[in-house]
């Protein structure tokens, strides 16, 4: 603080802030309502002895702001990161727009999904995760690019112990649009008995199409893509 104050109002103000001590007010509190510096409130006061129940209270005191601190804080910087997400999902929908996509894009992209997640030794076409986004694009490009026979598509779900087949079955069949009778009976993770399961979970699920040739056309198409643009490759 560097208010200029005469002797007159230096003592009055001293005298406030020993008498707001005494009643247990915290230094800080003092500083606000007189606006003098904390360091010589401090001097003024370094000689009251607070009680037991005074210093409790502004122990208490002292939690409580603390908290709303925290609060306070986390609800910022949750607005920070709301505003940075919104920056770049903004800034991704004006890249996708320029971009045009095609089913060749597509197509590329149903091939790095398939090289993380697809099936890799079985003889069919299939792929496997736990986010029901994911599975759908999967499931939507197959159809959207190679005009598939839905006969042939088949679903199997590999879920936790304290999870209701029956339940994960409905949820996947709407999610996906394949009919239930094309589930296979769910595999339940027998480890898994006494945890629980965290909300939102619905189990793992694999979508299986019996053709080879989608396969081993996504593979090659992966393969492709990761050998063009190996910086090595000269």
């Amino acid at each position: 603080m560097s208010l200029v104050r005469s002797k007159d109002e230096y003592v009055r103000l001293k005298r406030i802030a020993r008498k707001l001590r005494r009643q247990g007010e915290s230094v800080r509190s003092i500083e606000s309502n007189l606006k003098v510096a904390r360091s010589t409130i401090s001097i003024w006061t370094k000689d009251i002895k607070l009680t037991h129940k005074q210093l409790n209270k502004l122990e208490a005191n002292r939690k409580q702001a603390l908290k709303i601190a925290v609060k306070r804080a986390s609800i910022v910087n949750r607005q920070i990161k709301q505003s940075r997400l919104k920056a770049i999902n903004d800034s991704v929908r004006l890249f996708i727009d320029d971009i045009k996509l095609n089913k060749s894009h597509l197509e590329i992209f149903l091939a790095a999904l398939y090289l993380g997640e697809g099936f890799k030794s079985s003889g069919r076409t299939g792929f496997c995760n736990s986010n029901p986004k994911t599975v759908k694009a999967f499931v939507d490009m197959l159809r959207n690019l190679y005009n598939i026979d839905e006969s042939k598509l088949r679903a199997g779900i590999y879920a936790r112990f304290d999870q209701k087949p029956k339940k994960l079955i409905n949820f996947w069949s709407k999610a996906l649009n394949i009919p239930k009778n094309q589930f296979h009976k769910t595999q339940v993770d027998l480890r898994t008995s006494g945890s629980a399961t965290y909300k939102g979970y619905k189990g793992v699920c694999a979508v299986y199409y019996n053709d080879t040739q989608i396969k081993r056309r996504l593979m090659a198409i992966a393969n492709e893509v990761m050998t063009r643009t190996d910086s090595s490759a000269g």
